[in-house]
């Protein structure tokens, strides 16, 4: 179970890669985010849905910590792939142009990246919640700047 857990939360591999392995987990959400559009779930159902699956993944990522002996590693990209899948779920209008897809996955990076408050107080948090909380925060905050770049471009 442990090395399902492993496999999971390294996105399926992808965290093992030796360059921007945060990265590649956004990258690999970003097909998740749109998969979840193309599935019709909406509403409630939707959101039910990914609340179930997101505690999931603070379970799998606390296994996985506990696994690899250390809190948040770095090949650990479950949070990357559900923050920017977030991100593209909450706005759908985001998959009409790939400009927009490229927009929500570099605001998503950067507010991953540099974790403006509370978001590295976040990160601080025991087991899967530490790993999982702060991207989750940097999709509200990714969320926030693209609806306002939406608003004030017009498009």
């Amino acid at each position: 179970m442990n090395r399902l857990a492993v496999w999971l939360a390294q996105g399926l591999g992808l965290g093992l890669l030796p360059k921007a392995p945060g990265t590649w987990g956004s990258i690999l959400g970003v097909g998740v985010g749109i998969a979840f559009l193309l599935s019709g779930l909406s509403g409630w159902l939707l959101a039910i849905v990914l609340t179930v699956l997101v505690l999931l993944s603070i379970q799998i990522c606390t296994m996985a910590e506990k696994a690899l002996g250390a809190h948040d590693p770095g090949s650990v990209v479950l949070d990357e792939i559900w923050g920017v899948a977030l991100v593209i779920i909450y706005q759908p209008w985001v998959v009409r142009s790939v400009w927009w897809i490229l927009v929500a996955f570099v605001l998503f990076r950067i507010f991953d990246i540099i974790k403006p408050a509370p978001l590295k107080w976040m990160a601080k948090a025991p087991k899967g919640w530490g790993i999982m909380l702060d991207d989750l925060g940097a999709s509200v905050y990714a969320i926030g700047v693209l609806m306002l770049t939406h608003q004030l471009i017009g498009a």
